[in-house]
């Protein structure tokens, strides 16, 4: 799925065999431009959709966890985005775990991960134009595989 809005605050939780910190945003003003999910399913996520991402901190009986996942960092809410996501049973995470997630400043994007040579090309492109890219990139994979 390939979507863009405006990132809430966040709210983290544990993941259901309390082995990973998850940190959820609610995504406002969600545009789809790419979808594999039927029309109806879609329409119900727009008013609502959360974008899952790995990593966080929580407080469980007094005690702080921190998980942090280098590759990204965190995102900054009430900031918009442009995400490539992958739907994991109900959640909406970020394709390749830290991989789907590209800031919209104006009409750019900015790449935020932390790994030399992934997607430097996108670096202060057109938004429309990334998204054309990412959705050429989708479906060359599809008929690949």
């Amino acid at each position: 799925m390939i979507v863009r809005g405006v990132l809430d605050e966040p709210a983290t939780r544990l993941s259901d065999d309390q082995m990973e910190v998850y940190t959820e945003y609610h995504l406002r003003n969600a545009v789809t431009s790419y979808s594999a999910l039927s029309s109806a399913v879609q329409a119900g996520l727009q008013s609502r959709l959360t974008v899952t991402v790995l990593g966080g901190t929580v407080t469980i009986n007094g005690l702080t966890f921190t998980r942090v996942h280098g590759a990204l960092g965190s995102l900054k809410p009430n900031t918009e985005y442009l995400l490539l996501l992958r739907r994991i049973d109900n959640s909406y995470f970020l394709a390749g775990d830290y991989y789907g997630a590209f800031q919209v400043t104006g009409s750019t994007v900015t790449n935020p991960v932390q790994k030399p040579g992934f997607a430097e090309e996108l670096n202060g492109k057109p938004v429309t134009e990334v998204e054309q890219t990412l959705l050429a990139r989708i479906k060359a994979a599809h008929a690949v595989g």
